[in-house]
């Protein structure tokens, strides 16, 4: 668990991480040693349940590239284990109101913030750490709560003001198809979208950060608050070199 991730989301800075979604120790490697301020790891659209996390965390670890970390679900079962077993932050997808906001933060909080069961097992280093480790959780592990949906920029405001809420992410691409808009696009309305929620975290006094499609938008999105980015996936970026370099070889 690194201190230097939740400062680096509280401090403001503008930050850039980048999805990983293939549960391989390589990928997680060749990942991690590309210049990224934290990985994205993604176990609600990607191949990546939370008992790889254990296979992959060390070698992020060792190339002190922190680790967010998406489950599949709501789960009080897959947010125990995903922190349980290390991860710097957890981004929970599709939170729509107070009463879902105050359910993951008693799952993710020990006392007196929620009620997280006590057993972390890797993340105390094998309870070698466990009383320093216990004082300093709900500090040291970032809560980022996703927005994607109407109901979540209804509710965006009380849901960023909950306790132990430590950040809120937008997901553009379910937040444009709900309100149908097109898909990958800053359109004007999106971007008001985007400023209402970035409103929600700025009156709450937390970070809010989103999905890039394309490094273009981050002027304006920096410019309403927004200070956390993702753009980028392991596998696209991978398609991405390899169809860049056979058009090269091809045209030379």
């Amino acid at each position: 668990m690194s201190q230097v991730f939740c400062n680096l989301l509280r401090s403001g800075k503008q930050i850039f991480g980048a999805w990983v979604s293939v549960p391989d120790p390589s990928v997680v490697e060749v990942m991690s040693q590309c210049g990224y301020d934290f990985l994205l790891f993604d176990g609600e659209h990607g191949p990546l349940p939370t008992q790889d996390l254990r296979f992959l965390l060390p070698i992020s670890e060792r190339l002190n590239t922190p680790v967010m970390y998406r489950p599949g679900s709501h789960s009080v079962a897959d947010i125990k284990a995903a922190l349980d077993v290390g991860v710097d932050a957890l981004l929970i997808p599709m939170v729509e109101s107070v009463d879902q906001a105050l359910a993951i933060v008693n799952a993710a909080k020990y006392p007196p913030v929620g009620r997280r069961g006590i057993g972390p097992w890797r993340a105390s280093n094998y309870f070698e750490d466990f009383d320093t480790y216990l004082a300093n959780a709900n500090s040291r592990t970032s809560l980022v709560l996703q927005i994607e949906s109407r109901a979540g920029v209804d509710a965006a405001k009380m849901i960023a003001a909950v306790e132990g809420v430590d950040a809120l992410y937008i997901g553009p691409a379910d937040l444009a198809s709900n309100f149908g808009l097109p898909v990958g696009e800053m359109s004007a309305a999106m971007l008001a979208l985007c400023k209402e929620v970035s409103g929600a975290a700025k009156a709450a006094g937390i970070p809010i950060g989103i999905d890039l499609a394309s490094p273009e938008s981050i002027p304006e999105l920096r410019e309403l608050g927004f200070s956390f980015f993702t753009h980028g996936q392991d596998i696209l970026l991978m398609m991405a070199a390899a169809r860049e370099t056979i058009n090269v070889l091809r045209s030379t």
